[in-house]
């Protein structure tokens, strides 16, 4: 997997984190794109960075693109963002960032490894999950059906509800 979703709201321990990934990858200065809210994450971003990214990187070498504060990207760029993540360019790493995992569609949630750093502080969105789970084992049969019908229409949302809920024990 080449997409990481780092949550963490300590800017040093992010940075710490993408340095060590430029570092273990050997990334070179001209092949790190970095996206940032101004003041949200348009899908006109996600547009150029996509064009940018059908270039081939400097001297051949691998790719690092970051996404700050994902959690300010519009519906149109997250979908579009989507698109990046279920096909990615060869060689090319995707690391976005966020203090709020709830804010961001489940389905960017689902494509990207989750990694926790220090100093991070869970969403709301997060902990209701968990509610979610606990009400969910004390239900009737019918009612757990009735549930899963009202609240999941695909096998990627109902495994994105049972990753988080793993990830954040």
């Amino acid at each position: 997997m080449h997409a990481f979703l780092l949550v963490c709201d300590h800017e040093p321990s992010i940075q710490s984190s993408i340095d060590t990934c430029i570092k273990d990858h050997t990334i070179l200065p001209f092949n790190t794109h970095i996206i940032e809210p101004n003041p949200t994450l348009g899908i006109s971003q996600i547009r150029q960075l996509t064009h940018s990214l059908k270039l081939k990187p400097f001297e051949g070498g691998e790719r690092l693109v970051i996404f700050k504060h994902i959690d300010m990207a519009t519906l149109e760029a997250s979908n579009a963002l989507l698109k990046l993540l279920e096909e990615p360019p060869e060689r090319t790493y995707i690391i976005a960032t966020t203090s709020a995992v709830g804010r961001i569609i489940d389905t960017i949630v689902s494509r990207c490894k989750i990694i926790y750093k220090p100093n991070t502080v869970k969403s709301e969105v997060d902990s209701s999950a968990l509610q979610e789970f606990v009400k969910l084992l004390h239900a009737s049969p019918g009612e757990r059906i009735q549930y899963a019908i009202a609240s999941y229409t695909t096998r990627e949302d109902i495994l994105s509800f049972f990753d988080r809920l793993i990830t954040d024990a």
